[in-house]
């Protein structure tokens, strides 16, 4: 408190140095428009800093609010997944073996659990898929639109009318 008084003090004797020794009144007001002139002046130096910095820090792209964010990027790398399941042959990377692997038989339980889930072979392709398939390059151009096109043709629901209410 004792150091705003101080301040305030100070600040009067200043402005009554200021003063122009006659006290006439023309005096005066030239004296207070060469503060107000000061003051305006002040003020438009401080509003061309302020344009100034934000025009840098606009094409900074460091305006709070308005940086982007930038996702921290981690290369994280499983190598290739080349090695296949003795059992299924189904193809992993390295890291998915057990650890009771070898280096000459690698083992794996994520597919078929070490050999003991066997899948049935699948059946022949109907004769028509099978001679488009081989003969028509126009069909298996585009084999990824018809599958997406027949996706939901053969669903099939059955709804249990005893838990549906409403």
């Amino acid at each position: 408190m004792s150091y705003m008084k101080s301040l305030i003090s100070f600040l009067k004797s200043s402005i009554t140095k200021m003063m122009p020794a006659d006290n006439s009144l023309q005096a005066l007001q030239n004296f207070l428009m060469i503060q107000m002139i000061a003051a305006l002046i002040l003020i438009l130096m401080m509003a061309i800093i302020f344009l100034h910095l934000t025009i840098i820090l606009h094409l900074l792209h460091y305006l709070p609010g308005e940086r982007p964010y930038d996702e921290p990027i981690q290369i994280h790398y499983l190598g290739l997944m080349n090695i296949e399941c003795s059992d299924c042959y189904a193809l992993h990377f390295d890291c998915e073996k057990i650890s009771k692997s070898t280096r000459a038989q690698k083992c794996f339980v994520i597919c078929c659990l070490k050999g003991k889930v066997q899948l049935p072979t699948l059946p022949q392709w109907p004769q028509e898929l099978q001679r488009l398939y081989e003969n028509n390059q126009n069909f298996v151009h585009n084999i990824r639109q018809y599958n997406n096109t027949f996706a939901f043709t053969s669903l099939r629901v059955e709804l249990d009318h005893h838990t549906v209410q409403g």
